[in-house]
């Protein structure tokens, strides 16, 4: 994935475009992986299933890209795209339930099993 922009990784809003043929869109990598899901279900008949993106989140260390600075840009990008109800160019109507990956020490957590995660749509 070295080739990918940072940009369109941290879901910065840009002037990335696709066209379906007909249409054209701005898109960041979650909806185009969004979009990528839908397309291979859709060829396994599988269309309906519903996805739920069950964990998304930023490394802040280990990495060249990885910093609390991207990590919070990312957090923020991704809640936007969630709640802008706008869907996907495949699935435009459709609601994607999302869950946020905390960033936290494991190690100073006394009992695990408390932990939830912090869940993201746009159904009001």
């Amino acid at each position: 994935m070295r080739d990918v922009r940072l940009e369109y990784a941290l879901l910065t809003p840009s002037e990335t475009v696709v066209t379906d043929g007909t249409n054209t869109y701005g898109i960041n990598l979650f909806v185009a992986l969004l979009d990528t899901a839908y397309v291979a279900l859709e060829k396994l008949r599988g269309g309906a299933v519903k996805i739920v993106v069950s964990e998304s989140g930023w490394p802040t260390a280990g990495g060249t890209a990885a910093s609390v600075y991207n990590a919070r840009t990312y957090v923020k990008n991704l809640i936007q795209t969630v709640n802008s109800k706008t869907g996907t160019p495949r699935r435009p109507e459709r609601v994607t339930e999302t869950y946020l990956l905390l960033d936290f020490d494991i190690r100073l957590v006394n009992n695990c099993s408390d932990i939830s995660g912090s869940r993201l749509d746009n159904r009001r």
